[in-house]
């Protein structure tokens, strides 16, 4: 696959998420470790450099954990005598070693050195992992059909089965996210009114300095007379002490 990091990472992908638990492996009544149980499958959308990235190769660092593969910018001398001082930064791509770090190209530019990179772990360590699903469309249909196969196979059903249990989990997923959405604009829309409360009773004293929370808190109490709501008080105590 020719393409650059820059056109990876504004490429939109689709994938196949594989959900579920380790249950035990049991041959002849013994227990011969565990196997993976796919209890659900869905799509999930992804930009093509970092579907790729996940499977670079890691390694220790300086730094502690990280891709082995990495971009070093420096300055080379390119003098023509001792009396010159001139300088050209080059853009390195180099891999962690157990002695530090060792060259693998030199680049004039950063994009250069990026194509590199990706191309690398796309040739050596993307198309050869065999710890994850690397299978991913450029579109959601072919996706979607991906999944309907995914689902005939790994539950030993029929097409119009699986459509019909992908359809009631969208139906589901997207109740879930609707109301994740309304409890969001609640939660917003209640801050932004105790706020607008808040700075109305911090009106009513001044802020003395030196003055404890509790010293500030029994002014603000007397000075309202009545029992308000907690987080009220609280927040217009935050904007009296400021």
């Amino acid at each position: 696959m020719k393409i650059t990091a820059k056109e990876a990472r504004e490429t939109k992908i689709y994938f196949i998420k594989k959900e579920g638990k380790s249950i035990p492996r049991i041959i002849r009544g013994r227990q011969i470790g565990y196997e993976f149980n796919i209890t659900k499958l869905s799509i999930e959308e992804d930009d093509l450099y970092s579907f790729v990235m996940e499977s670079a190769e890691q390694g220790t660092n300086p730094d502690g954990a990280g891709n082995k593969l990495f971009i070093r910018e420096v300055e080379k001398d390119v003098s023509d005598n001792d009396d010159d001082f001139d300088f050209e930064t080059k853009f390195e791509v180099r891999r962690w070693n157990r002695s530090g770090s060792s060259l693998i190209f030199v680049f004039d530019t950063e994009e250069e050195a990026e194509d590199c990179l990706f191309e690398i772990i796309y040739k050596y360590d993307f198309l050869d992992d065999d710890q994850r699903n690397t299978t991913f469309f450029y579109t959601i249909e072919e996706a979607e059909e991906n999944l309907i196969r995914c689902y005939c196979d790994i539950f030993s059903i029929d097409k119009e089965v699986a459509i019909s249990i992908i359809h009631h989990e969208g139906v589901i997923n997207q109740l879930t996210e609707a109301r994740r959405q309304k409890q969001i604009e609640i939660s917003i829309a209640n801050n932004k009114r105790i706020e607008t409360l808040a700075l109305e009773y911090a009106k009513i004293i001044s802020k003395i300095e030196g003055e404890t929370y509790k010293q500030t808190a029994k002014r603000l109490s007397d000075a309202i007379g009545d029992k308000i709501e907690s987080k009220v008080f609280h927040k217009a105590l935050s904007f009296i002490r400021s």
